[in-house]
């Protein structure tokens, strides 16, 4: 498959082709969260960190040993760490390897993106996952990006999470007391 002129072999907006896309003993459906337009992809009924949302890559267009571009916006009910993983064979078993992660808090979005993913040489079977590392939240996923190697997608940043200092007093989590913390 030949990319478009932004360089993309695949751009998932959500709004409409999402059969590609099946639940990792989750539940799928079209959503009203979305980052962009007026769809996006929901996932509930998770279990286990490693359910989700997942879609086949195309053996045509991805090559193992080769490197390409893979962004997605991810938005949680939870303050969550959301991962891209490619599930592959490496001729033996299948493997896991991480494309790209990044935490947010709840309610915000962050576009997860690796503009220089290596695929595993030797890699067959290649199944792009969306899931979590630290929680069983319900999750939506838009603008699922696949592009050529360098290619820059943009996207929501996400919203720092706060995490409980070591030092008394520092309420905004930067390891020091400063005016901002009698703000917060």
């Amino acid at each position: 498959k030949d990319a478009d002129s932004n360089g993309y072999y695949y751009h998932y907006d959500m709004e409409s082709d999402t059969a590609s896309f099946s639940g990792r003993s989750a539940t799928v459906s079209a959503s009203s969260d979305f980052y962009k337009g007026s769809k996006g992809l929901s996932c509930t009924g998770r279990e286990a960190e490693w359910n989700g949302i997942q879609i086949p890559l195309d053996y045509t267009t991805f090559k193992a040993g080769e490197e390409y571009s893979f962004a997605a916006a991810f938005k949680g009910k939870e303050d969550a760490t959301f991962k891209m993983t490619l599930q592959y064979n490496d001729g033996t078993e299948t493997k896991y390897a991480e494309v790209a992660s990044a935490a947010t808090a709840a309610g915000s979005w962050v576009m997860l993106s690796n503009s220089n993913y290596k695929i595993p040489a030797g890699a067959s079977d290649l199944t792009l996952v969306f899931e979590t590392t630290d929680s069983l939240c319900e999750f939506s996923i838009d603008e699922v990006i696949m592009a050529k190697a360098g290619t820059k997608v943009d996207g929501p940043q996400g919203q720092k999470l706060v995490t409980q200092s070591s030092v008394r007093g520092d309420l905004d989590g930067d390891e020091r007391i400063t005016i901002a913390d009698l703000s917060v």
